[in-house]
């Protein structure tokens, strides 16, 4: 499905995320806040790597991506045409922080788990 961009949001920032290494736990989240598992990424090496590798499985699970840093609407057009079976959605991420107290993406999140 075509997936809509927002120019006026470039370049994406997060200030609460980076790239790093992220340290499974249980959360409990009411499952209509979280209907459906999401995944959060950036354009960068780790976080391309990661998508790489479990793609399929993200796309099994019908994950829905943010992509929360980006410099422009050039990377993530390349972040899509790179993963094609992947839903990602440019948006700032330090809300997503804020609310599953997280530091770093790449990320999986369910409603029962943040795992990476």
């Amino acid at each position: 499905p075509k997936q809509a961009s927002l120019p006026a949001i470039y370049p994406i920032h997060s200030k609460r995320l980076t790239p790093g290494k992220v340290k499974s736990r249980t959360i409990k989240t009411i499952k209509m806040l979280l209907p459906e598992p999401i995944f959060i990424v950036g354009d960068d090496v780790l976080s391309k790597t990661w998508m790489n590798h479990y793609q399929k499985h993200l796309a099994a699970l019908h994950a829905k991506g943010f992509v929360v840093n980006a410099a422009s609407k050039k990377e993530v057009a390349a972040l899509r045409k790179q993963f094609p079976q992947l839903p990602l959605m440019p948006t700032p991420g330090d809300a997503f922080a804020q609310w599953l107290h997280l530091k770093h993406y790449p990320v999986l999140i369910s409603d029962k788990l943040i795992e990476q």
